[in-house]
């Protein structure tokens, strides 16, 4: 039964339950049990939370190239996907320019080849959910699902406020981040505010960034140009 091929096409090629998902074992009284591949479970979740999110055909290969900068891009962001254990990722700048294109890429890359949970946080619907529990008994719960993710994506951070950022969600951002900052868990973030806006309105935020990102630390300077979606 465990030589069978299974019939999952995500993209995942997995030798040892032969892209079924699950394998079988034999209990002592003969009845036959099933439980999730421990090779490619994490990784194929991963695939379905992206393709739940509708970011599932976004990668390296289809990222269009047509200028030295979104070049750059590219290969910054390749090498943080090589190299991504324990380390950020922070693109902020230009609306449009491809920075959730390319942190869903990094998110894929990183997936298929260290299969890695990930937790992906949409700013603007995820947030809004989580400010509006925080005096619940299940808030903290709900939290600790993005603090403690393998791997983390917030995506469009502090997108619906506006041209500030709330107290409120500079609470919850540190909140997650401070927590991720400790642990030294991969992190993910794409913003349209930039590094100095965020590093005016906190600068415990803004250094937990500078420090995990480094190298990693991307800015699309303001430019109507450079909005592929125009």
């Amino acid at each position: 039964m465990n030589e069978t091929e299974g019939k999952l096409d995500d993209g995942y090629n997995c030798e040892r339950c032969r892209n079924k998902g699950f394998l079988y074992t034999m209990a002592d009284d003969g009845e036959i049990l099933s439980s999730n591949c421990p090779d490619c479970y994490k990784a194929r979740t991963s695939l379905r939370l992206l393709k739940n999110s509708g970011l599932e055909n976004k990668s390296f290969e289809n990222f269009a190239v047509k200028s030295d900068w979104q070049g750059g891009l590219l290969r910054t962001v390749k090498e943080f996907a090589a190299d991504a254990s324990g380390k950020w990722l922070f693109i902020c700048g230009q609306s449009g320019c491809g920075k959730t294109h390319l942190c869903t890429a990094a998110l894929r890359e990183i997936i298929f080849t260290q299969n890695k949970a990930v937790r992906i946080l949409k700013w603007v619907e995820g947030s809004r959910e989580l400010k509006a529990a925080v005096n619940d008994d299940g808030y903290a719960r709900a939290a600790d699902i993005y603090k403690g993710a393998e791997v983390l994506y917030i995506d469009d951070m502090f997108k619906g406020g506006g041209s500030a950022v709330s107290n409120a969600d500079l609470r919850l951002s540190f909140e997650l981040l401070d927590y991720r900052y400790l642990k030294g868990l991969t992190t993910v973030i794409s913003s349209e505010f930039s590094f100095d806006n965020i590093l005016r309105a906190d600068e415990a935020v803004a250094g937990r960034i500078r420090e995990r990102a480094g190298q990693y630390l991307l800015h699309v300077k303001k430019d109507s140009n450079k909005n592929q979606r125009l």
